[in-house]
C-alpha cells in the first residue's frame, strides 16, 4: 500500500510486482534520487484498488515495470477510467527479453497503447527498435540498492581466495517456455567441472534461488567475499548481480548480455567472453590470477557508471504528442492477467483457512 509520503504529490509512480523483488529494489533506488512512490501491485486485492491508490498520488507519470499490472489497468474498464481521470501518462518499462521471445502480438499491443516505452539497457533499445519499429524509446537503467552495498562493502570481508560464484534462478522463465535460459546446465555445471581440473586451488559456490531464496544482504555478502562472479545467461534486461559485483569490487566474467557492454568498457571489455565454454573457463582462471587489479578497475568504473545512471530519470522527456491509445482503446472481454491478483489471493486465503 502507499507510504505516508504519498501526500507530497510526486511526479512519478512506479508499479512493480512484489516488495523486495529486483524490480522493487531498482525502483526504490531511483526513488532515493527523485520524488518517486513505489507500489507493489500484488499488495492489492484487485486492479481497481491499485488504480485508486495511484489516483490518490495524482502523478504526472505512472511507470509499469510488471506487465501483468500494465495489462490489468489498460485492458480493464474501471481501472483505466480511474487512471484516465488523473491525466497521468502511462509508461511501459521493459525489464527483460520476454516480449521479444514470446507473445509478440500482445507486446505490440502494449507498446501501441502506452504513452511511452522505456527499456533498461541500450541493447534492449536496439532490439525493440528493430523488432517493433518503435522510434521513441528511452532508457531507464536499473539500479541496485546502493546504500546496502556501501554498508556491506565497508564491513570486514571473509574473502575466499579463488572462489567463483554464480547467482541466479536456474529455472527462470520455464513457465514462459525458456529452456535453461540462465545457462546453468550448459555453462555453469560444465565450467565448475572444468575448473576442478584446470585450477585445483579454486572453489565454486552456487546460489540458486529456485531452491530457496537467501536474504538479499547474504547474497551481496557472498558476492563480496568471492574472487569472481560468472554470468551465463542467454539474455538479460540488466543483470543486477553484474552491477552489484562491480560495486563490491568482485571481478566478473560474463557473456555479452544486459548492460555488460555498457558497464564493462575500456580494459574491462576483456571480461566479456565469447559464448564458448573453453574460452569462458580459461578467462575465469585468468581473472582469479589477476583479481586485485581487475577489482580496482571495476570499483572505479562502477563509480562513474553509477553517477551517470542516477540522472536517467531526470533526463526522460515525454510530451503530449507521445500519448498512446489506451484511453480510447476497446477493452478485451476477458483478460487472464486482470484476474491474477484475485486468483492468487483466493488461493492463499484457502490455504490459510
Amino acid at each position: 500500500m502507499l507510504s505516508d509520503s504519498s501526500y507530497l504529490k510526486p511526479k512519478w509512480v512506479f508499479v512493480v510486482d512484489t516488495k523486495h523483488s529486483a524490480l522493487w529494489r531498482s525502483a526504490v533506488a531511483h526513488s532515493r534520487k527523485s520524488h518517486v512512490v513505489v507500489i507493489a501491485a500484488t499488495e492489492y486485492f484487485s486492479p481497481l484498488s491499485l488504480a485508486k491508490d495511484i489516483a490518490l498520488v495524482d502523478p504526472e507519470f505512472v511507470v509499469f515495470s510488471w506487465r501483468p499490472a500494465f495489462d490489468s489497468i489498460v485492458f480493464s474498464i474501471a481501472p483505466k477510467e480511474v487512471i484516465r481521470s488523473t491525466g497521468a501518462l502511462i509508461l511501459l518499462l521493459v525489464p527483460d527479453h520476454a516480449g521479444l521471445d514470446f507473445n509478440q502480438q500482445r507486446e505490440q499491443a502494449r507498446i501501441l497503447l502506452s504513452d511511452g516505452l522505456l527499456v533498461t539497457s541500450e541493447l534492449l533499445r536496439e532490439e525493440y527498435s528493430r523488432r517493433y519499429k518503435v522510434k521513441k524509446i528511452q532508457v531507464l537503467h536499473d539500479l541496485p540498492d546502493i546504500e546496502l552495498i556501501e554498508s556491506i562493502k565497508s564491513r570486514e570481508s571473509l574473502k575466499k581466495a579463488r572462489e567463483v560464484i554464480w547467482v541466479g534462478n536456474s529455472r527462470w522463465g520455464e513457465r514462459l517456455g525458456y529452456k535453461d535460459h540462465k545457462g546453468f546446465k550448459r555453462f555453469v555445471i560444465p565450467a565448475r567441472k572444468a575448473l576442478e581440473s584446470l585450477d585445483k586451488s579454486s572453489s565454486f559456490k552456487i546460489i540458486d534461488s529456485s531452491f530457496g531464496k537467501l536474504p538479499y544482504k547474504e547474497v551481496l555478502e557472498s558476492i563480496r567475499d568471492a574472487s569472481c562472479l560468472i554470468i551465463t545467461s542467454d539474455s538479460e534486461g540488466t543483470c543486477l548481480p553484474l552491477i552489484e559485483a562491480c560495486a563490491l569490487g568482485t571481478p566478473v566474467v560474463t557473456f555479452d548480455v544486459g548492460i555488460a557492454g555498457e558497464l564493462l568498457i575500456d580494459e574491462l571489455q576483456s571480461q566479456i567472453s565469447p559464448r564458448n565454454l573453453r574460452i569462458f573457463t580459461e578467462l575465469i582462471v585468468e581473472t582469479l590470477s589477476n583479481r586485485d587489479e581487475i577489482s580496482r578497475r571495476a570499483i572505479m568504473r562502477f563509480d562513474s557508471y553509477r553517477h551517470s545512471v542516477e540522472t536517467d530519470l531526470h533526463q526522460l522527456n515525454f510530451t503530449t504528442d507521445t500519448k498512446g491509445g489506451w484511453r480510447e482503446a476497446r477493452v478485451e472481454r476477458f483478460s487472464r492477467n486482470s484476474l491474477l491478483w484475485k486468483l492468487r489471493w483466493l488461493k492463499n486465503f484457502t490455504k490459510a483457512s
